[in-house]
C-alpha cells in the first residue's frame, strides 16, 4: 500500500506538474529533489539500512538501535548545515537551499522510521502511512500549486509536508517515540552496525551516478529545460519502479530469512524466475502503450519527452533484476561485493552520458541507463553464485531482454502506427516463447490470492 500509493502519485500529479511548472521549474524542483538523493546517503550513513537489518534480530536491542540510528542522522543534518557555503555554488539550487534542508531532514526520518517500522513487524502502520502520505501530497500540491501558484516552492513544500505527515503517524501509530533513550550506547553494537552501513555509502552513490547524475550531465549539455523534459519522462517508468520497489521490501526480508534453509537456492531461483518474466511484461505492455499515456500525463512542450521512455523502462527492468541480486548480499551481510557492481555500473554510467548526451541529447541519457544497469546486473549474477546456487536460465532470458531493447527502438523510431505495430509483434512474439512461464506466473498468483483467503478466514474464526 505505500509504495503503490507512492507510485501513482507520481501518475497522478504528472498532469498537475507539466501543466503549471515551465519546463525549467520542474527542471529545478527535480534538481532539489535529485541532490536531497545524492547527499542523504552520506550524511545518514545507511543508517537507516543497518537499523532494518539489526532491529530484525529477536533478541536485538532495539531501543538502543533506533536510538542510534537517529543519532547519526540528527549529527548528519548538522554536519551539511556546516557546507551551506560549498552547498550556495551549486547552480540550479542555490536560491532554493532552505527548501532542500526542510526536505533533506524530512526524507531522512521518515525513511528511518519507516525502515524500523517494518523491521518491527508493523508493516501495516507503514501502508496506512505511505496512503496518509500520498493524500498530503496530492492535497498540498492543488493549494500551493493551483490556488497560490507557488511553483517550485509549492513543489517542494507539498513534498516536505507528505513526510512530515508519515512522520506523524509512524511516530504515533506504532509509539515509535517509545523506543527512543537516551542511556549509555552499547558501543559493541553501534560499531557492528556502522560496519554493516559504512560499506552501503559508496554503493549508494554508485547508485545514485547510475541513476541520476545524467541529470547534470544534461542540465551541463543541454540546459535546465531539457533537464526538466528527462525528469518528467522518468515519472512514467515510477509505476514499473513502483512494482520493483514493493517486491524487493518484502523480498528482502524473505531473503534473510531463508539465507540459511537447505532448499534456499530452489526458493530463489523459482522467485527469480517469475519476477524477470513478470517485469519483462510490465515493462512491454508499458512500452507498447507509451504514446497513449503521454497523452494523458504530459501537457503542452511536455509531450515530446515520451520518446526517452521507452528505453528508460528497459533500463528499470535491468535495474530490478540487479536489486533482486543485491538482496543475496545483503543476506550474507556481504556489502563489499554488492558495492564493486554498483561502482562499476556508477562509472560507467557517467561516461556513456558524457559520450552520448552532448550528441543526442536525453536520448543518450536514456541509453546510457540501459548500458549502465546490464553492466550492473551481469556482475551481480556472477557475483552471486558464491551466495546462492540461482538457475536464471541466461540464454532464455537474454532473448527476451533483446526483445524488450527491440520493441523500444521500435517505438522510439517508426512514427504513427508503424511504432504500434512494430512493437506489437514483439510482444506477440515475447508471449509466445514464454507462455509456460506466463501460465506458472498466473497458477502462483492464484495460489497465492487463495491462500490469503483461507489465512484471513482462519485470522476472523479466532478472533
Amino acid at each position: 500500500m505505500s509504495q503503490f500509493s507512492s507510485g501513482i502519485l507520481a501518475f497522478l500529479l504528472l498532469p498537475l506538474y507539466t501543466r503549471y511548472l515551465a519546463k525549467e521549474q520542474y527542471g529545478t524542483a527535480d534538481l532539489i529533489a535529485t541532490s536531497v538523493n545524492l547527499l542523504m546517503p552520506v550524511f545518514t550513513l545507511c543508517i537507516s539500512q543497518a537499523t532494518l537489518r539489526f532491529a530484525m534480530i529477536e533478541r536485538a536491542d532495539k531501543r538502543h538501535i533506533f536510538s542510534f540510528g537517529l543519532k547519526v542522522i540528527t549529527a548528519g543534518f548538522f554536519l551539511l548545515l556546516a557546507g551551506y557555503p560549498l552547498l550556495n555554488n551549486i547552480a540550479g539550487i542555490e536560491k532554493y537551499l532552505h527548501l532542500f534542508y526542510m526536505l533533506y531532514i524530512a526524507s531522512s526520518i521518515d525513511t528511518h522510521l519507516s525502515y524500523f517500522a517494518r523491521a518491527i513487524n508493523k508493516v501495516v502502520l507503514v501502508g496506512v502511512s505511505g496512503v496518509i502520505k500520498t493524500i498530503v501530497m496530492i492535497g498540498a500540491n492543488l493549494i500551493l500549486l493551483i490556488v497560490f501558484n507557488l511553483g517550485i516552492t509549492g513543489y517542494v513544500v507539498s513534498s516536505v509536508l507528505s513526510h512530515v505527515a508519515s512522520i506523524i503517524i509512524l511516530s504515533l501509530g506504532g509509539k515509535l517515540y517509545s523506543y527512543y533513550t537516551i542511556k549509555k550506547p552499547d558501543t559493541a553494537y553501534e560499531r557492528e552496525m556502522l560496519i554493516y552501513s559504512v560499506p552501503l555509502v559508496p554503493n549508494s552513490l554508485s547508485w545514485w551516478l547510475s541513476n541520476y547524475a545524467s541529470r547534470y550531465i544534461i542540465l551541463l549539455f543541454c540546459g535546465v529545460g531539457a533537464q526538466g523534459m528527462f525528469a518528467v519522462a522518468s515519472k512514467v517508468p515510477a509505476i514499473l519502479t513502483t512494482v520493483q520497489i514493493i517486491f524487493i521490501h518484502a523480498w528482502q526480508l524473505s531473503a534473510i530469512s531463508e539465507y540459511d534453509k537447505p532448499r534456499r537456492d530452489e526458493f530463489y531461483s523459482r522467485i527469480y524466475k517469475l519476477y524477470n518474466i513478470g517485469m519483462v511484461f510490465c515493462a512491454a505492455i508499458l512500452i507498447l502503450f507509451v504514446r497513449v499515456i503521454a497523452r494523458l500525463l504530459f501537457a503542452g512542450e511536455y509531450y515530446e519527452a515520451w520518446v526517452y521512455v521507452p528505453m528508460l523502462l528497459v533500463a528499470v527492468v535491468f535495474g530490478a533484476l540487479s536489486g533482486f541480486l543485491g538482496t543475496f548480499f545483503a543476506a550474507g551481510k556481504r556489502n563489499e561485493a554488492m558495492f564493486t557492481s554498483t561502482l562499476i555500473g556508477g562509472i560507467s554510467a557517467v561516461t556513456i552520458n558524457i559520450a552520448l548526451v552532448p550528441s543526442f541529447g536525453p536520448v543518450g541519457a536514456s541509453i546510457a541507463a540501459v548500458a549502465a544497469n546490464i553492466i550492473v546486473w551481469m556482475i551481480r549474477l556472477v557475483k552471486s553464485r558464491k551466495y546462492a546456487n540461482l538457475n536464471a536460465e541466461t540464454v532464455h532470458s537474454c532473448l527476451c531482454y533483446v526483445l524488450l531493447i527491440l520493441q523500444a527502438s521500435c517505438m522510439m523510431y517508426f512514427k504513427g502506427w508503424n511504432g504500434y505495430i512494430g512493437a506489437a509483434l514483439v510482444l506477440v512474439f515475447l508471449i509466445a516463447i514464454n507462455i509456460t512461464y506466463i501460465k506458472y506466473l498466473l497458477r502462483f498468483t492464484v495460489d497465492i490470492i487463495k491462500k490469503t483467503k483461507k489465512e484471513r478466514l482462519l485470522w476472523e474464526e479466532n478472533g
